[in-house]
């Protein structure tokens, strides 16, 4: 279970089985073929989503940052080092304050790279796009800001989409899905439950104690293959 604060909360449920032995193989390791490739993308693209998300949640972070550029920059790599230069003109300006963030990539039909950055409160926009042109160019790219009011949730699930959404599909191997700014920490608290015990109920007790609601969204306790239960206050 993760408290964020308020009334935001979620949790999630796996079936917890002890670890099956493995045998000492004397082959050479299997060659992935192109669908577990494809699956293991998968895999590491949900669990990217769920970290921007819980990132997101747990740092309180309610605006969001839109760096652009003017010319069709179509390189994410080269994204990726403007945005650390960005960084690095912004923290001297706050002279060392902290700057917590949660940044992804976009690519527009045009191929285009857009940056998405969930910052919290109050932004000097002018600032940011007078560090921004540093970077890129005076007459190249800008900076728009929008406020999600008391939408936590709702900035979470639109930045986390694009892991998948273009950028995550063509991500190489050893990159970074997204970036976010140290010291955030995600609250966890783990409780274990017997295998009999009805799992709804209980979650709806941890949810009262911290006087909120609870909203059951995707529960596969009972189905075959892989087991897991997810439910949240929004």
């Amino acid at each position: 279970m993760r408290p964020y604060g308020g009334d935001l909360a979620e949790a999630s449920v796996t079936i917890n089985r002890p670890p099956k032995r493995r045998k000492l193989s004397t082959h050479a390791p299997r060659q992935l073929t192109e669908a577990d490739k494809a699956e293991n993308a998968d895999r590491a693209n949900r669990r990217a989503r769920t970290a921007v998300r819980q990132t997101i949640m747990a740092a309180g972070l309610d605006h969001l940052l839109t760096l652009t550029y003017r010319e069709n920059q179509t390189d994410p790599t080269l994204a990726w080092k403007h945005f650390s230069k960005f960084c690095k003109l912004l923290r001297k300006r706050r002279s060392g304050r902290p700057f917590p963030f949660v940044a992804v990539l976009e690519r527009q039909k045009r191929g285009a790279i857009h940056i998405h950055v969930a910052v919290h409160g109050f932004q000097d926009v002018k600032l940011l796009r007078a560090l921004w042109h540093q970077v890129v160019g005076d007459d190249n790219g800008n900076i728009d800001v929008q406020f999600f009011r008391q939408r936590l949730p709702m900035l979470a699930r639109y930045l986390s989409k694009y892991i998948t959404k273009g950028i995550g599909d063509e991500h190489i191997p050893g990159d970074h899905r997204y970036k976010r700014s140290r010291r955030i920490t995600v609250p966890k608290l783990v409780s274990f439950l017997p295998y009999t015990a009805d799992i709804e109920e209980c979650l709806k007790t941890l949810f009262d104690a911290l006087g909120t609601s609870i909203r059951f969204k995707d529960n596969r306790l009972s189905r075959e293959g892989p087991k897991w239960l997810w439910a949240c206050s929004w």
